[in-house]
C-alpha cells in the first residue's frame, strides 16, 4: 500500500507538476535545492520534530520556502 507520501507525490505529477519526497527532515536538508519554485508540504506530526517547528527552523536558517502543514497521518478502521 502507498504511503500517503507517495499518493500526493503521485497526485502532484499527475497533474504535470515535479514532485520529491523526503522520508526526513535529514534528507530534505541534505538534498540540494531545486532551481525553480517550489512549495514543501510538512506533516504536522513529523517524527522527531513538528512540521511547524521545522518551518520555523527553515525560517531561522535563512531557507525560505512557501510551505503547507498538514495532518498527514491517515487511520483506517
Amino acid at each position: 500500500m502507498p504511503s500517503v507520501r507517495d499518493a500526493i507525490s503521485n497526485l502532484l505529477e499527475s497533474v504535470g507538476l515535479a514532485a520529491q519526497v523526503f522520508s526526513s527532515t535529514e534528507d530534505f536538508l541534505n538534498a540540494p535545492r531545486p532551481d525553480t519554485h517550489s512549495c514543501l508540504v510538512l506533516d504536522v506530526r513529523l517524527p522527531g520534530v513538528n512540521g511547524l517547528d521545522f518551518q520555523e527552523f527553515l525560517e531561522r536558517s535563512g531557507i525560505f520556502i512557501p510551505s503547507s502543514l498538514s495532518p498527514l497521518m491517515v487511520t483506517f478502521p
